[in-house]
């Protein structure tokens, strides 16, 4: 499956952005997942390496507990992209983090974030993303992500033990909203891929989602 933006479609606020996502949403006690993915990064992406800007999210997967747009109150994520540090050269990582919003509409805080430099990423080949995600609090959630390029071992980039639902939830009801592979990313950086004539895309195969499997 291909993901590819052609431009910022999409309007928040006074702000336009790209995206694509599998929706798994109005889900009813989803307490911890594990999923498994192969992802390529399209070869043209690389050319993110050649900005001097930062890239603080490119997001490729998403848990909500809870969603910012539906009804629920205290609105957290859990969120995969990729990440680079300004400057021309630096490298693509994959990186994690928690946030949430004060209110409606206040701009994102982040609880915690971890960004992953020992496995650089590599484009136009497939490597296989394992993720799993438990909800609870800093004592007992828990975020584990792994990844293996087609040839080469398995690499554990993240396992946290922290958060993965709003610091102030008294009532948890598990990741009620997911998106198991997307896309998402600002006009800004999208302008950049095509104002250079540059494909800005991704593949997906081979997704596998787990019930009552731990990593």
């Amino acid at each position: 499956m291909k993901y590819e933006l052609f431009d910022a479609h999409i309007k928040e606020g006074s702000n336009y952005k790209g995206r694509i996502q599998l929706s798994i949403h109005d889900n009813n006690c989803i307490k911890e997942l594990y999923q498994e993915v192969k992802l390529k990064l399209h070869p043209d992406l690389a050319y993110f390496e050649e900005w001097d800007e930062r890239i603080y999210w490119l997001t490729l997967f998403e848990f909500w507990n809870n969603g910012a747009w539906t009804k629920e109150k205290n609105p957290f994520r859990v969120s995969v992209n990729l990440s680079k540090a300004e400057g021309v050269g630096k490298q693509l990582f994959f990186r994690v983090k928690s946030d949430y919003q004060r209110c409606r509409t206040c701009d994102w805080k982040e609880v915690w974030g971890q960004t992953d430099t020992k496995f650089p990423l590599v484009f136009g080949e497939w490597m296989t993303l394992k993720i799993y995600i438990k909800e609870g609090d800093e004592n007992n959630g828990r975020f584990y992500m792994s990844a293996k390029k087609e040839s080469g071992a398995e690499t554990v980039l993240f396992d946290i033990s922290n958060t993965t639902q709003h610091p102030k939830e008294k009532c948890p009801d598990g990741f009620t909203h997911f998106e198991a592979m997307k896309i998402y990313i600002s006009q800004e950086n999208i302008d950049y891929m095509v104002n250079a004539n540059k494909t800005f895309a991704l593949f997906w195969d081979d997704w596998k989602l787990y019930a009552n499997k731990q990593p």
